[in-house]
């Protein structure tokens, strides 16, 4: 919104500024008394009357889809990011032009932090949510939802996101 001119929107005079005497109205004054210690015990008797009055017309009607994403329990727990292995494992244990074999020893690095220093907390199974995909009823990927943050999610937990789009 922008606020321009200094002309009098009125000629009636009201108390609008604190020690002055009443003036007459203008878009440089809007918002007296927001915050600026003017008030009706610091001003005239007319301030408490003062009032601007601000009008729009039109109207946008915006239709939003709403859609749930669940995570159940023991599902989306694995992560594509390559840190959430534990370093320097092979990955592969054998390639060939008629082989592809993943390392099935890899570990999970284990990111559940201890309060206590020198002490590893037991593993646990957590990954942290910060993309969701949508798909169609035919697996085609449509979209994809980014967090604004990401969220934790642990294996015994359920999480349920709510994604809003403009259509």
């Amino acid at each position: 919104m922008l606020l321009t001119g200094s002309w009098d929107l009125s000629t009636e005079q009201i108390g609008l500024i604190s020690g002055s005497a009443d003036t007459e109205p203008t878009w440089l004054l809007y918002g007296a008394g927001v915050k600026d210690g003017v008030n009706a015990s610091t001003t005239s008797a007319t301030f408490a009357s003062a009032s601007f009055d601000m009008t729009f017309e039109g109207q946008t009607e915006t239709q939003v889809i709403t859609m749930f994403a669940n995570a159940s329990r023991g599902e989306a727990n694995y992560s594509n990011n390559p840190t959430y292995l534990t370093y320097g494992q092979e990955r592969l244990t054998l390639t060939s032009s008629a082989v592809f074999e993943e390392n099935a020893e890899r570990t999970i690095k284990n990111t559940v932090s201890s309060s206590f220093e020198g002490y590893d907390s037991p593993f646990e199974r957590q990954v942290y949510v910060s993309r969701i995909a949508v798909y169609d009823k035919n697996k085609n990927l449509i979209g994809v939802a980014t967090l604004s943050s990401p969220v934790l999610k642990k294996e015994a937990q359920d999480l349920t996101f709510k994604i809003k789009l403009d259509i």
